[in-house]
């Protein structure tokens, strides 16, 4: 008898009320598990829960985006399932790997996909491709550790993106033979995310009531997005999901909105907010970290910090402290557990660490020439460049697996300096540049830097991500092409050896388009 393998017909929308049996392409009309076993590889024998439950497919139906099916199965021992496996298979001559999703039962509960007992499930599949017949593996795992395999063919339909933008994307160089740690990455813009793998391909997209995920971040399957004109976190879930709402109770009386980057905290996330206190506007310059409900978990006023220790110091802090203006402009920050601090990037001034808890600085690193550097209280905390380049309006702060800082440095001088203050060094190309810092002798050393050969200017955004064994993604948010008057993102992926290994380039007006990327590990995610 030929392997079983079946494909989805006759779609029922969400939500509807008709039910139909799905149907073999060789004719038979329901599908058991002892069938289903044989697409994939699999095996089952004796009486074990696999063999019990008697598993078939009833019904696929349309997620909120192309990406996304939810397929409904049924058997007799559905709860006593572990966990379920999909494996999406790519393209012939495509070099991604596979979507590899693993969903424990107790998250299909959580999630509203299961109901404990009850004799059918839902299994929701994401990152297919759009306009295409998917060959997807299921593997099902039994509390007696047997498991029952099969494939189904999900066929999609065509993408098209309400802004025009992300179905825009032009390959400058395709993915090369070249070994990448990652395989699929996220763009954060207009919109909902977008996930797009080294082929190019889009591969997921959310709810398109999401008006914007600049400030996002990818948390438990789930994507946390800050409002950028309330308090409100929308979380789009990856097998389609929208949670809406007012964050209860308000994440702060004082804070009105969230800006830029949400980045990993230490317990929870580092947000970034804009103020109103006594009727001034706080442009930018308030960190705090939040549970994803929105709980306040520690809170970092920069002007506080700053304008205290200057005045500590000696110095008048109300000469660089400026409320009511963007003199700091936050634009990223991270937890480093090393010595249990934080480092925040002020895109106007420098990079700048501060202890969790005391909140005092420890070090200020950045470009000599700025305004900043004329105060003896900050020159005080300064750092030492060895080597390389300092950070010119850096975006996209990380740490590597080594304890490098890693920055897009992107080579566009302060302007929202006093007037008469010096702006600080400029060049006419942007660089990825990781340091090493000795904490103790306060110097830094460049470790590498990628600059495209000096030929990519991108002045005012950017991101950069480096995976544990090397490979880099880089986000080039708004390059102007001189050769067409036009401006573009470009994002370009480097293999540990820091060689391209793809280049892509998508239409932009502004940052809007991907003002931020980050990888995703779509290839082998576990979600529980």
């Amino acid at each position: 008898m030929p392997a079983a393998r079946f494909r989805m017909v006759d779609e029922q929308p969400r939500g509807g009320l008709a039910v139909r049996v799905s149907r073999l392409i060789l004719g038979a009309t329901v599908l058991t598990a002892s069938w289903l076993m044989a697409a994939c590889g699999g095996d089952s024998d004796g009486l074990n829960l696999a063999t019990q439950a008697q598993v078939s497919v009833v019904l696929t139906t349309a997620g909120v985006s192309p990406f996304i099916k939810l397929v409904r199965i049924q058997g007799a021992q559905l709860n006593h399932l572990r966990t379920i496996e999909f494996v999406i298979q790519p393209k012939t001559g495509t070099r991604s790997r596979p979507v590899h999703v693993t969903q424990t039962l107790a998250r299909l509960i959580k999630q509203g996909h299961y109901a404990a007992g009850a004799a059918a499930l839902e299994i929701p599949i994401f990152g297919l491709y759009s306009n295409f017949d998917n060959n997807v593996c299921f593997i099902l795992h039994f509390d007696d550790n047997s498991s029952s395999r099969f494939d189904v063919t999900l066929t999609t339909t065509s993408y098209l993106d309400p802004y025009s933008l992300y179905d825009h994307l032009q390959v400058i160089t395709p993915r090369t033979t070249s070994t990448i740690g990652f395989d699929f990455f996220f763009l954060k813009g207009l919109g909902a995310p977008v996930i797009v793998d080294t082929d190019g391909q889009i591969r997921w997209t959310g709810d398109p009531s999401v008006p914007s995920s600049t400030d996002s971040i990818l948390v438990d399957g789930g994507f946390l997005i800050g409002s950028n004109n309330s308090l409100a976190i929308t979380r789009a879930d990856l097998d389609g999901t929208l949670t809406l709402g007012q964050v209860t109770p308000p994440i702060s009386p004082t804070f009105i909105d969230f800006h830029h980057n949400i980045d990993p905290g230490k317990t929870g996330v580092l947000a970034e907010f804009d103020a109103i206190k006594g009727g001034v506007s706080y442009i930018e310059t308030i960190l705090a970290e939040i549970s994803q409900e929105g709980q306040i978990l520690g809170d970092w006023d920069m002007g506080d910090i700053i304008g205290q220790y200057m005045l500590s110091q000696g110095d008048d802090p109300t000469l660089f402290v400026r409320p009511g203006t963007d003199w700091f402009h936050m634009n990223a920050s991270l937890y480093d557990p090393s010595d249990d601090s934080i480092i925040i990037s002020s895109r106007e001034n420098f990079l700048i660490k501060i202890d969790y808890q005391t909140k005092q600085i420890k070090w200020i690193f950045g470009d000599p020439t700025k305004y900043w550097y004329t105060f003896p209280s900050l020159r005080a905390k300064a750092l030492t460049l060895a080597n390389g380049l300092y950070p010119i309006g850096q975006h996209g702060i990380s740490l590597t697996s080594n304890h490098e800082l890693l920055l897009f440095n992107n080579g566009y001088p302060s302007f929202r300096q006093p007037s008469g203050a010096p702006s600080g060094a400029s060049r006419n190309y942007s660089a990825v540049v990781a340091y090493s810092i000795d904490d103790a002798q306060k110097t830094v050393t460049q470790n590498w830097v990628f600059d495209h050969g000096k030929t990519i200017e991108s002045d005012i955004c950017g991101n950069v991500a480096q995976t544990t064994e090397g490979s880099v993604l880089i986000d080039y948010a708004y390059v102007f092409d001189p050769a067409t008057q036009t401006t573009q993102n470009r994002l370009i992926g480097l293999d540990s050896s820091h060689v391209v290994a793809f280049d892509f380039s998508l239409p932009t007006s502004f940052c809007n388009t991907t003002f931020n990327a980050q990888v995703v590990r779509l290839e082998a995610l576990t979600l529980q």
